[in-house]
C-alpha cells in the first residue's frame, strides 16, 4: 500500500482451499492446488513429516488454480504414506496451511505396461486383478475368449471368441480374471469337437467362439455347428449341408455357409463379420 510518501509490502498470507487429484505410489500425475491470496506464481512444497520431499518453483497462479505435476521425489514415495502439499508465494510468504494426501497404491496383475498415458495390464492365463484400498478409477477393457474347434471331417472353421469392449468403475477389492482357452477339435468323425471357453474379468463375460458344422465322407453324418461368441461355419459333403450357427449379439457374428456343390466348409464369425462363405 502507500502511505503518501512511500510503498509497503503488504504480504498477504494465501490459504490453501483444496487440493484434488490423487498422488500414485511409481507413477507421476498433476494436482490442482486452489489457493486465495496467491502471487502470479507460486513455489509448491511437498513435504513428509515436517521435512520437505521436494519444491516445484514458478508454478502458474490462474483465476486462483494452479496445477503442478507430482516430482519423482514424492510419487517414489511408498503407498500409505502422507504428504503435506503447501505453497510459498513469489515474495517468500508460506500458505497458512498444507493439506495432506495419502499416496495411492496402483493395482496389479497381468503382464503391465504403460503407452500414451495408459497403464495397460494384459492377461494371457488367469489371474487376479487387484485394486488396493482408497483406489477408485475408470477402467478400459477388452475381453476376448477362446476361438471354437473346426468341425471333424469336411468342415467349417470354429468361430472366434466374444469380444467386448468398453470402459466401467472399479475400487478397492480383488477381481478375478479368467482367459478361455480354445476349443478341442477333432480329426475323427465324432462329438468330442468343441466351443471355446469363456472369458471373464470386471463383472463382464465374453462368450467362446462356436464350433464348426463337419461331415464325414463315409456315412455322410453330420455334425452342426455351434453358437457362441461368434458362430462356428457350416460344411457340406456330397450334397449333405450342416447350417453355420449364430454369434452372441454384441460380442461377434454367424458363421459362413457351407458349398452347395462341392466338399468344403465355411469360415468361422468373427467380431468383425460374418464368416466367409465357401465358394465350391
Amino acid at each position: 500500500f502507500y502511505d503518501g510518501t512511500n510503498w509497503f509490502s503488504t504480504n498477504l498470507i494465501p490459504p490453501i482451499n483444496s487440493v484434488t487429484g490423487t498422488i500414485w505410489a511409481g507413477a507421476a500425475s498433476n494436482l490442482t492446488v486452489s489457493i486465495t491470496n496467491a502471487t502470479d506464481t507460486v513455489t509448491v512444497r511437498f513435504s513428509e513429516g515436517g521435512i520437505t520431499v521436494a519444491d516445484v518453483s514458478s508454478v502458474a497462479v490462474t483465476s486462483g488454480s494452479a496445477t503442478v505435476a507430482v516430482p519423482a521425489a514424492v510419487y517414489g514415495q511408498t503407498a500409505g504414506d502422507t504428504i503435506a502439499v503447501s505453497v510459498i508465494n513469489q515474495d517468500g510468504t508460506p500458505s497458512s496451511n498444507a493439506i495432506n494426501k495419502t499416496v495411492v497404491g496402483l493395482p496389479t496383475g497381468g503382464t503391465i505396461t504403460t503407452s500414451g498415458g495408459y497403464r495397460y495390464h494384459t492377461f494371457t492365463s488367469s489371474n487376479n486383478f487387484v485394486v488396493p484400498t482408497g483406489t477408485s478409477l475408470t477402467a478400459e477393457y477388452l475381453i476376448v475368449a477362446g476361438g471354437g474347434s473346426g468341425g471333424p471331417g469336411t468342415a467349417g472353421g470354429g468361430g472366434a471368441g466374444g469380444l467386448l469392449a468398453g470402459s466401467t468403475s472399479i475400487s478397492a477389492q480383488t477381481y478375478s480374471v479368467v482367459v478361455g482357452g480354445g476349443g478341442a477339435g477333432s480329426t475323427t468323425p465324432s462329438t468330442t469337437y468343441t466351443n471355446g471357453v469363456d472369458s471373464s474379468a470386471l463383472g463382464f463375460s465374453a462368450i467362446g467362439g462356436g464350433r464348426g458344422a463337419g461331415t464325414y465322407n463315409s456315412n455322410y453324418s453330420s455334425y452342426p455347428a455351434g453358437s457362441g461368441g461368434s458362430g462356428g461355419g457350416g460344411a457340406a459333403y456330397s450334397g449333405s449341408n450342416v447350417a453355420a450357427a449364430s454369434g452372441a449379439s454384441g460380442q461377434g457374428n454367424a458363421g459362413g455357409t457351407g458349398p452347395t456343390s462341392a466338399n468344403a466348409g465355411g469360415g468361422g464369425g468373427g467380431a468383425g463379420g460374418v464368416g466367409g462363405a465357401s465358394s465350391g
